[in-house]
């Protein structure tokens, strides 16, 4: 509220609701049970300090069980509920943060960037409710840049990139000299539709040592 029309400025967001043990405020989304894609008899083992194959672990089951013994195995339609109403409540919040800055004409003037750092295995994987593997439901994440005045009608890039590519970007689109030393390479020529060279896409993590390649 205190930035000039003209002052330059930087704001990191962070919104963590959507993250286990699912426990966001519940949205106003409107929705009927009778249309809800979960699998209401599905089943998994619930219980257990950490992720592993197969079963729901303490900390997110104790969202729906807080107290008490854990039901073993536990359905998963709830949970896999839980997490759908904490990205809508996301959603709701960032759009009311987008409003507040369209009215004071901060938005217009911006560049807006919107990521994550990963995705989640929900009940339709042998993986349940974690992000300890590296499946393309983990590492493929959104990757939304809106230009100052928006971009009308949109446009997909098709290009592989990655997250670390973010920080150079944004070090460009500041107008601040490129540091050698940053991994990753700026997505502002994609951006301008120039041809990019072909670059390869490392993920590496997870529960056990993993590391995955994408090439071309």
């Amino acid at each position: 509220e205190s930035l000039g029309p003209r002052e330059s400025s930087f704001l990191f967001v962070h919104a963590l609701d959507v993250h286990g043990p699912y426990l966001a405020t519940p949205s106003t989304w409107p929705h009927a049970p009778e249309s809800e894609p979960y699998d209401l008899e599905q089943t998994a083992h619930a219980g257990g300090s950490s992720v592993a194959f197969g079963i729901i672990p303490t900390f997110l089951a104790r969202g729906e069980v807080p107290a008490g013994e854990l039901p073993n195995p536990m359905h998963t339609a709830s949970l896999a509920r839980a997490y759908d109403a904490g990205i809508r409540f996301v959603d709701e919040e960032l759009g009311k943060f987008f409003g507040f800055l369209r009215e004071r004409g901060i938005l217009e003037r911006s560049w807006v960037v919107i990521t994550a750092d990963h995705g989640e295995m929900i009940a339709d994987s042998r993986f349940v409710f974690g992000h300890g593997v590296l499946d393309q439901d983990v590492v493929h994440v959104p990757l939304l840049i809106r230009p100052p005045g928006g971009c009308p009608g949109g446009r997909r890039i098709a290009d592989a990139v990655q997250l670390v590519d973010l920080q150079p970007t944004l070090v460009e689109l500041a107008g601040c000299a490129a540091d050698a030393r940053l991994h990753g390479r700026s997505l502002v020529p994609l951006l301008r539709i120039e041809a990019r060279t072909g670059d390869v896409v490392l993920s590496e993590g997870g529960i056990v040592r993993q590391a995955m390649l994408i090439a071309d």
